[in-house]
């Protein structure tokens, strides 16, 4: 474990654990094999308790920090007492000083109301915010950063989902750092920032950065390594994160042939070291049966010369906007990918794939730390 600056002090002589092993949280799987006769929901229980237990651990660390719960009502009304907010408030030390607690249902804020009322303490903030927290978040998350943390100051979202919590901290001017575990997660992230911020800078972490990591990131994890092809020629992945199968389509372009009319280019991942003319022709059927103009084939190995000649015996179209004509079946290597191709394509339409985010107005993140 690491110091940092706010906690060298507390680290020096401090034990291990504030707690003992024998004090963590063990739920026994009580109702197991009746569910039905549960209370209580095993699951609720059992995530309450892991919620108090992981914020006890990460402030023993920080020895600070805001908690923020978008459902953070109780899910039975008739059990309070397994509310996470309820037990994260009971923690000690309380080194946790700002609760920000969201939730829709009024008796949810009720409950939370007579939550903050009895766990109120000298130098605590808990807030108790009624609303749809979906629809609000933008607002809260910019609210709840400004008030809690100053100009400049890191703000840490470890599950970074779709980018609201850093898109927040770079409009208010801080410092940020975004984690997920997919990188469809963090192409959407990208994505989102330089549209609102243009010129924005950040750097991107554990990514493929060059063909060796590519190959290596198709050999461990095939949808990972599909989510991240896809996002390299700025397709919308088909069917989202689901993982499955996938009709032959692994991601969609959309794109305007007669700048009106919008058309997609299908596109097909094959992350394995063993070319094959298959590979074409299923896609060339793949393009025939969802009425596509285009296919586009990318491919961790490189094409034998058969399949480069059935890919162009597909043909081509026209595009009445360019004046041009395009092949109607595109191979794209890796290599190529790292070289900087893109798919070939008349009047490439984002907006159809991915709502652009509205252009803010702030400062760039030029240094991290």
């Amino acid at each position: 474990m690491g110091r940092t600056a706010h906690s060298e002090d507390c680290l020096t002589d401090a034990p291990l654990l504030p707690f003992a092993p024998s004090e963590m949280a063990v739920v026994e799987p009580r109702g197991m094999r009746n569910r039905k006769g549960l209370s209580c929901p095993l699951w609720t229980e059992n995530k309450a308790l892991l919620i108090q237990e992981y914020i006890k651990l990460f402030t023993y660390v920080t020895k600070h920090g805001a908690y923020i719960d978008g459902f953070a009502a109780p899910q039975r009304r008739n059990h309070a007492a397994k509310c996470s907010a309820k037990l994260v408030l009971e923690n000690k030390p309380p080194w946790v000083r700002d609760f920000w607690l969201c939730d829709i249902d009024l008796d949810g804020i009720a409950l939370l109301e007579q939550i903050k009322a009895a766990n109120q303490m000298k130098g605590r903030r808990i807030e108790v915010l009624p609303g749809d927290f979906n629809t609000t978040v933008d607002t809260v998350l910019e609210r709840i950063i400004a008030a809690s943390s100053a100009e400049g100051a890191t703000v840490l979202d470890p599950f970074c989902g779709c980018g609201t919590a850093v898109h927040a901290a770079q409009k208010l001017g801080r410092q940020w750092i975004g984690i997920d575990v997919t990188h469809l997660a963090i192409s959407l992230i990208e994505k989102r920032l330089r549209a609102a911020f243009p010129g924005v800078a950040f750097t991107v972490e554990g990514t493929p950065k060059d063909l060796a990591s590519a190959q290596d990131l198709a050999a461990r994890d095939k949808y990972q390594f599909q989510w991240w092809a896809v996002s390299m020629v700025d397709a919308m992945p088909f069917g989202g994160k689901k993982k499955g199968a996938d009709g032959g389509i692994d991601g969609v372009i959309y794109f305007k042939p007669d700048g009106k009319r919008t058309e997609r280019a299908i596109v097909s991942v094959k992350g394995g070291l063993n070319p094959s003319v298959t590979m074409v022709e299923t896609l060339a059927a793949t393009i025939e049966r969802e009425r596509a103009p285009v296919g586009i084939l990318l491919m961790n190995a490189l094409p034998t010369r058969e399949m480069e000649r059935r890919a162009a015996a597909v043909g081509r179209f026209d595009a009445p906007a360019t004046g041009k004509t395009y092949p109607r079946l595109q191979i794209i290597t890796l290599a190529e990918l790292f070289r900087g191709k893109k798919p070939d394509l008349p009047l490439i339409d984002p907006g159809a794939a991915f709502r652009k985010a509205a252009r803010e107005e702030t400062a760039r993140q030029d240094t991290l730390l």
